[in-house]
This record gives structure tokens, C-alpha cells and sequence, in this order.
């Protein structure tokens, strides 16, 4: 599988896939490649952000809300 490169907006710590259109410019902190957002959003959750959330646009899979 194809792993692609996760963000997660440390403001709303909400996630997002490289090149997401409203992924923030500044106040991210990488979270490495993964194969599925859902991957992605458990690693944030792992690293402390406690209410980490897909991106409604790029990872619809796991978004919560």
C-alpha cells in the first residue's frame, strides 16, 4: 500500500494528508507516512492530542464529527 505524509493542525488538532487544500501553513507538527488516515489520526491520538480528528476533505475515513 501507499503511505502517504500526515499532518496534524496542533490548534484544532485536526489531521490532514499532504496537500490537503485547508491543511495549515504554520503550527504543524508532522506525524510520518502512513498507509490510512485512520493510521494517521491514531498516531496523533498516541502523541498526546487527545482530540485528534481526520480532516472532513482529505480523511473523511476518520473524520469523528
Amino acid at each position: 500500500m501507499k503511505q502517504c505524509a500526515y499532518y496534524i493542525d496542533c490548534a484544532t488538532e485536526e489531521v490532514h494528508k499532504s496537500g490537503c487544500p485547508n491543511m495549515p501553513t504554520a503550527n504543524k507538527i508532522n506525524l510520518g507516512k502512513h498507509t490510512t488516515a485512520p493510521k494517521a489520526v491514531k498516531a496523533a491520538l498516541s502523541k498526546g492530542f487527545t482530540n485528534a480528528n481526520g480532516c472532513p476533505l482529505c480523511c473523511s475515513l476518520a473524520n469523528k464529527k
